[in-house]
């Protein structure tokens, strides 16, 4: 085996002998396993250095700026800044900081003025496992940054940034584009479609193919293409793929200007000019089309006319020289035929030299409104034509130049006494044989036959938006003309029934009910709002009103008869739905067994409800009321019953002025008679009443009541019983405690009395509810008194230059809900004046005070005048030594206070504590008693 030294070249040569000893084996395979081991750590060595230097040609040639920083905390241990330990040449560039100016420094010394939210917001990553992104923009390097924050490890964070302005300036200027692009779109005077899709299954449009293709913008078109709309190229209807933007699509080519006959839902044709191109995406693949069409409907039919004026033109100027040919000589004769047909009609003719002005023959003159016989010049006669039409026909009188072309155009002139006319010119361009050119041609008045146009515009209009059927039938009975409102009751369109006979409409044609009425029109006589029967289409029969006119031509002659009809099928089935619903309240007015009655308030000048006027009552009313109908209706309730009392009207006031029912019980008329009354407002001044007999009931409430008065008894019996049974018991108790040394006896002595003092409070209202009269009320202030005077008793040891002032109000009765909460406070307040006010006095006062400080009444019938809300105040005071400043009733240790807490706000009072002079407590309170 040959082995080569690290610092020689020569070889150096070892004899190895092998043994058979397996401890040296051992040793050989220990340090065979060194070697390897070494080997690979020499290994990782290599490859961890090389990846430090790749780190490190990436960490200084990134063009991404980085930094590394340590997470600096507050006291509390809450981050709010961090040091830089590391940044690249990229930051130095984006930032123009250098790497010596920031290491070391916390991000807050470097750039005081830094967003603190924006720090807050890496410093959080510090302690997380989740890296985030942010876009900011940094004022300082006036540049928007892709920002990328991650935590190598824990209170550390790495920050990397990229410059994106430019790309930020591309996506604005790209936005702004596409809004400019979207607003061109709106405007543009023609209908662009965009498919989204090389199938043009999602296709979208502006505003004007919205309108054209009935959707709301943002919807998808193509559902609204076909099949509801056929389109035509030459007299062939096209299938959906050889529309133009459907072959931009799946064709992958342009079209161009390619004219397109649509048949609409309605029936109208449209011509429209359109044009498409495909759409593609970055790899060149067809991703949409999109297209661009406008409405050439007009165009066409111009175009056809003015191809038809022409070839009248041709014809006539071809018959015309044919005449000239024939009769040269009958010229002079033609020509004074001519001027005399001029001057009886409202005709002009004209000429113009396109090197001079015009030259016109009176009768044009005439229509102009000019008296002088001069020619005219073409500024002149352009500025007589309406503003609105002026552009239009200087473009045709140019073209007619131009283009050698016939000139036919309808305008509007204002003559010299300011009045509008109507006039039409037609004419053409002749070519003399000295090569001048001239324009000829012959003017009409025709101002007549415009307003007659607009009045048959405005009729046609008018029976069009009519909802009534409009029908026009000859006197055979056939139908000729047809509108709207016909096919919206008929349900027939136009096409469907025209030149059909009248007795299509008529349900039963065997009664000759049409010839009938025709014959009447013949006669001269007049057919209106006649009622009568008509089938629709789908076979209903319906309710109509008929209005026949006769329609004359212009001898006078009867050649048709016009008919106006009106669907009265609702308003009849109202009228008996009208009927059968007044039918079935009569019978329910007059076989109801309580009291029904309308009546009608009567105002006097100052606006109040003074009287009822009865306008109907019904039987079982009249006798509960124990007055007869008749002797009513029409009566007020003072001339029926002059006794009447002033809060019935104050009642049905109140109920006209809120429209909210009201119901009461009322002794009434008749004499021990009962009666539940409630009146409700139908509209304002007007009231239906509603009474009912509840004698019976109560009668039986009496004697429920007096059942329950004994049962009262009993109960306040037992309780009372029950109460100073556990009151003896809490007695004995404090003896068994008193008789044990090793207890704090007074303390529990103590705490029985106390307990005692409030089980006897309760003992005492029952004892009073059950020795009185009034068993569902006590009188408070006697009660009050009896209190007292056993609490003095209880505690008169010590005590006895303590004085008791009341200042009670008299006959004050709450019931027992009342009561036994008010009758518990007092108990605590006058014992802990006992025990705590006057420790270290021989003297001192306790003070009572109960009394009620207003009344509110609200009442809606006289037995409720009654009722009153009373407020109530009660005042326990003391002038001992004072509460404590540090003790209130929100926040409190003692047993006492917090009972007396809990009481007030039971009874949903109000609690002042007093302590300028000793202790004061105020307690207000609001009662709901009735009267006795």
């Amino acid at each position: 085996m040959v082995f080569k030294r690290t610092d020689s070249q020569e070889p150096i040569s070892y004899q190895a002998l092998l043994y058979e000893n397996n401890s040296l084996k051992k040793e050989l395979n220990s340090l065979r396993t060194r070697l390897t081991e070494d080997e690979e750590l020499r290994h990782a060595e290599e490859e961890l250095r090389k990846s430090e230097e790749r780190y490190r040609t990436l960490f200084m040639n990134m063009t991404d700026g980085f930094l590394l920083a340590e997470i600096i905390c507050n006291k509390e241990g809450k981050p709010y800044d961090y040091r830089y330990l590391e940044v690249n040449p990229a930051f130095e560039l984006h930032t123009g900081m250098k790497r010596e100016q920031i290491l070391g420094r916390t991000v807050l010394e470097v750039f005081p003025h830094v967003d603190r939210k924006r720090v807050e917001k890496y410093l959080e990553i510090a302690f997380t496992d989740k890296a985030k992104h942010f876009e900011v923009f940094s004022q300082k390097m006036c540049k928007y940054l892709d920002v990328y924050v991650f935590s190598p490890e824990k209170g550390k964070i790495a920050i990397i940034f990229i410059d994106i302005t430019e790309r930020k300036q591309i996506e604005e200027k790209t936005h702004q584009r596409a809004e400019e692009i979207e607003t061109v779109m709106e405007v543009a005077p023609i209908a662009i479609l965009i498919s989204h899709d090389p199938q043009c299954d999602n296709i979208t449009g502006n505003k004007m193919a919205n309108e054209f293709y009935g959707v709301k913008t943002g919807e998808n078109v193509s559902a609204n293409i076909v099949p509801v709309r056929r389109y035509f190229h030459k007299s062939h209807e096209l299938a959906t793929d050889e529309l133009p933007m459907q072959k931009a699509a799946f064709k992958g080519i342009d079209v161009r200007n390619e004219e397109i006959d649509v048949l609409l839902p309605g029936g109208e044709w449209r011509a429209l000019l359109g044009s498409a191109s495909p759409l593609h995406d970055a790899e060149g693949n067809v991703r949409g089309g999109v297209a661009a069409f406008m409405d050439i409907t007009q165009r066409k039919k111009a175009e056809a006319k003015l191809k038809e004026t022409l070839d009248n033109l041709e014809e006539l100027v071809k018959q015309r020289t044919e005449e000239l040919e024939k009769a040269y000589d009958s010229l002079k004769e033609s020509e004074e035929h001519l001027r005399l047909t001029l001057e009886g009609s409202k005709a002009g003719m004209w000429m113009w030299d396109l090197r001079a002005n015009w030259k016109i023959t009176p009768q044009m003159n005439a229509l102009l409104g000019r008296s002088e016989s001069s020619p005219i010049k073409y500024e002149e006669f352009i500025s007589m034509i309406h503003p609105e039409d002026q552009e239009r026909v200087a473009q045709a009188w140019n073209k007619a130049i131009e283009c050698k072309d016939f000139y036919d155009q309808e305008y509007r002139i204002f003559l010299p006494d300011g009045s509008i006319h109507w006039l039409s010119s037609k004419g053409s361009v002749i070519e003399l044989h000295s090569g001048i050119r001239q324009l000829m041609g012959i003017t009409t008045d025709i101002t007549e036959r415009k307003q007659a146009e607009e009045k048959i515009r405005y009729l046609a209009n008018i029976v069009e938006s009519s909802n009534d059927a409009i029908i026009t039938k000859s006197l055979d009975g056939i139908i000729t003309s047809w509108n709207k409102g016909a096919e919206q009751i008929y349900g027939y369109t136009a096409e469907e029934i025209l030149g059909k006979n009248m007795t299509t409409l008529v349900p039963f044609p065997s009664d000759h009910e049409m010839e009938a009425l025709i014959e009447r029109i013949k006669k001269g006589e007049k057919v209106e709002h006649y009622e009568t029967l008509r089938l629709r289409k789908d076979g209903i029969i319906i309710n109509v009103s008929l209005s026949l006119s006769p329609v004359f031509d212009v001898t006078g002659k009867l050649t048709a008869i016009s008919a106006i009809v009106k669907d009265i099928t609702r308003s009849k089935k109202a009228e008996e739905a009208l009927r059968k619903s007044k039918e079935q309240y009569q019978t329910l007015f007059n076989s109801i067994s309580e009291g029904f009655a309308n009546c009608k308030a009567i105002y006097n000048e100052h606006g109040t409800l003074c009287d009822l006027l009865i306008l109907d009552i019904n039987p079982a009313g009249a006798r509960l009321s124990g007055c007869e109908r008749e002797a009513q209706i029409g009566k007020t309730m003072r001339e029926i019953w002059p006794d009447v009392e002033d809060y019935w009207f104050e009642a049905y006031q109140k109920v006209d002025q809120t429209g909210e029912s009201i119901q009461f019980e009322n002794f009434g008329n008749m004499p021990g008679k009962w009666f539940t009354i409630q009146i409700d407002r139908i509209e304002k001044g007007q009231f239906a009443v509603t009474f009912r007999d509840i004698t019976e009931k109560k009668v039986a409430q009496e004697a429920l009541a007096k059942i329950e008065t004994a049962r009262n008894k009993e109960i306040h019996h037992r309780i009372k019983n029950n109460l100073q049974v556990i009151s003896s018991l809490l007695d004995l108790a404090a003896e068994k405690f008193r008789n044990k040394n090793h207890l704090d006896s007074y303390e529990v002595l103590e705490a029985f009395r106390e307990s005692q003092n409030r089980v006897m409070s309760i003992a005492y209202i029952h004892k009073e509810l059950h020795e009185g009269e009034g068993l569902e009320k006590l009188n408070f202030s006697l009660y009050l008194e009896k209190l007292a005077e056993n609490l003095f008793q209880t505690y008169s040891v010590g005590h006895s230059g303590i004085s008791l002032d009341l200042d009670l109000e008299d006959n004050v009765f709450f019931d027992t809900d009342i009561a036994v909460p008010l009758g518990m406070i007092v108990n605590e307040l006058i014992s802990n004046s006992l025990k705590y006010a006057f420790q270290g006095r021989d003297k001192g006062t306790i003070r009572i005070k109960l009394f009620s400080e207003g009344v509110i009444n609200e009442s809606n019938s006289k037995d409720e005048l009654k009722r009153k809300n009373t407020k109530y105040t009660l005042t326990v005071s003391d002038n001992g030594i004072g509460i404590p400043d540090n003790i209130n009733l929100e926040n409190t240790d003692t047993l006492g206070l917090q009972l007396v807490s809990t009481l007030v706000d039971q009874l949903d009072g109000k609690i002042k504590i007093g302590r300028d002079q000793g202790t004061e407590f105020n307690i207000c309170f609001n009662t709901c008693n009735n009267g006795d």
